[in-house]
């Protein structure tokens, strides 16, 4: 019996910028969008939360929550009445 011969894969064609080392251009593709995503005006208006502002998120040790909640609150209060 003759033996089997390894079966070999041809190799991909290989484009003549990337032979060069050059980033053949891509197409730009359109985009449709159906659903979901970001949209223009969707979402919460700014300032139309608890404090009428913008906010950050702020990491605060467990034990000054209650006195920075208290300053805080004070502080909204005087804001609103002037």
């Amino acid at each position: 019996m003759p033996k089997a011969k390894a079966k070999v894969k041809a190799k991909a064609p290989v484009k003549k910028a990337a032979k060069r080392g050059v980033a053949a251009p891509k197409k730009a593709a359109k985009k449709v969008i159906k659903r979901g995503g970001n949209r223009h005006g969707a979402g919460r208006p700014v300032g139309s939360g608890k404090y009428g502002c913008k906010t950050k998120a702020v990491r605060v040790p467990e034990h000054l929550i209650g006195e920075i909640q208290a300053f805080v609150m004070k502080k909204v209060k005087a804001e609103r009445k002037s």
